[in-house]
């Protein structure tokens, strides 16, 4: 197994204990790479590992000083999987990086940060949203909508074709 399908290996085997953060990952990677072509592997991890830390009942804080806090957290673990499986230090910080800003919507960042935020939200629009809600979690659309003011609507728009289908991706990541 190469080093980039041994850190997919051991994220997914840290987000078992949640599938619904662990269907999220694999669709936000499929995402990324249908806004990004030219995604690297820093940019493709950064998506499986974006919310590694979410697991079991673990959920990151509405405070945005705390929700900070987690996802350097779980940039820093993603970055650690990367460097132990041979990845160079630049790569893995290049993702660590994507991961702490991955929720910081504006126009900096280039097209790989904005087709992670992109990729993150969407899904979570059309997948996380309404699968917690039917659990009786609550409702994060006032959240999404909020944030949604920061993308880049052109790129979002382009995922226009998976809202009808959103689970076309499922069995090809």
């Amino acid at each position: 197994m190469n080093k980039f399908g041994a850190v997919v290996l051991e994220i997914e085997q840290r987000l078992q204990g949640n599938m619904i953060e662990l269907r999220h990952s694999r669709h936000t990677a499929f995402y990324v790479n249908e806004l990004y072509p030219h995604a690297d592997d820093a940019l493709l991890i950064a998506a499986r590992g974006h919310d590694i830390g979410k697991t079991g009942s673990r959920k990151y804080p509405r405070n945005e000083t705390d929700r900070g806090v987690f996802i350097k957290k779980d940039a820093a673990a993603v970055a650690g999987i990367m460097e132990g499986n041979g990845y160079e230090k630049g790569v893995a910080e290049r993702a660590r990086w994507l991961i702490e800003n991955h929720e910081k919507y504006g126009p900096d960042g280039g097209p790989g940060l904005q087709a992670l935020q992109c990729a993150d939200l969407f899904d979570a629009a059309v997948f996380k949203v309404p699968i917690r809600h039917l659990e009786g979690a609550e409702v994060v659309q006032d959240v999404l909508f909020e944030r949604i003011k920061g993308i880049n609507m052109v790129m979002f728009s382009s995922l226009e074709p998976f809202i009808k289908n959103p689970y076309r991706c499922q069995d090809e990541q």
